[in-house]
């Protein structure tokens, strides 16, 4: 489906590690289709853009597949 070629999901093998700014009790996993876990920060879902380039965040907000895809910040909180 095209939703899931420009909008995967964002998987762990295990607990996602947090990286830099990220708050560590914000981060935790949900089990999706094919066994997979999901990584979510502050309970949402995360995804990946696919045609984003480092720095990019013309994504933000875009509207496709039913939905407005937007950002969240270091607090969990939707970046518009």
């Amino acid at each position: 489906n095209g939703c899931k070629s420009i909008w995967p999901a964002v998987t762990s093998a295990g607990m996602p590690k947090a990286g830099p700014g990220v708050n560590k009790s914000l981060l935790g996993t949900i089990k999706i289709a094919g066994g997979k876990h999901q990584v979510t920060y502050a309970g949402h879902a995360l995804y990946r853009y696919s045609f984003d380039t480092k720095g990019s965040t013309s994504y933000i907000g875009v509207s496709e597949f039913g939905g407005r895809w937007f950002a969240l910040n270091a607090a969990g909180k939707s970046v518009k």
